[in-house]
């Protein structure tokens, strides 16, 4: 059977929700990010009574990022800058060897680097140290490449 090129909201929760109670959250939690302009359906944002919105399997990724960091409460603002972050550094980490993570720090606050850090290290380090002069005294640090890994899995069901 072909894979699938799109999804309902139900879909998208049952590839990325283990237990049905995970999955009524995520389906509440999509349609949020969808009225607030964090996910794009494919057509019609509101396609009628009866019609179910179809998202693109490549929305797959950013709903598994988003659902990560639900628990931490961040500002729908905040999202959207850590969704182009990331998409920015996705579109990098295509170029590197799978060996390496990729990993970017976030600062929160004032940071003279005006954006984010790129980190990579090798994937059998358990560890990553990241130096208080790179990130600040606080920050979102977002592994891309395992999020990127659980995605694909989630494409593959």
């Amino acid at each position: 059977m072909p894979p699938k090129v799109a999804l309902t909201v139900r879909e998208i929760a049952a590839r990325l929700a283990a237990k049905p109670k995970e999955r009524a959250a995520l389906v509440e939690r999509i349609r949020h990010w969808t009225r607030e302009g964090l996910i794009t359906p494919i057509g019609e944002k509101n396609p009628g009574t009866g019609r179910h919105r179809k998202y693109p399997v490549t929305v797959l990724p950013d709903v598994a990022l988003l659902n990560t960091l639900a628990p931490v409460g961040i500002q729908v603002s905040t999202l959207r800058h850590i969704l182009r972050f990331v998409e920015g550094a996705r579109s990098r980490a295509r170029h590197l060897e799978e060996k390496l993570e990729h990993i970017i720090c976030i600062p929160l606050g004032e940071h003279e680097s005006g954006g984010y850090i790129d980190l990579y290290r090798p994937a059998d380090q358990r560890e990553l140290r990241v130096p208080k002069s790179e990130c600040g005294n606080a920050a979102i640090i977002i592994n891309v490449s395992q999020i990127a890994r659980d995605s694909f899995e989630a494409i593959e069901k």
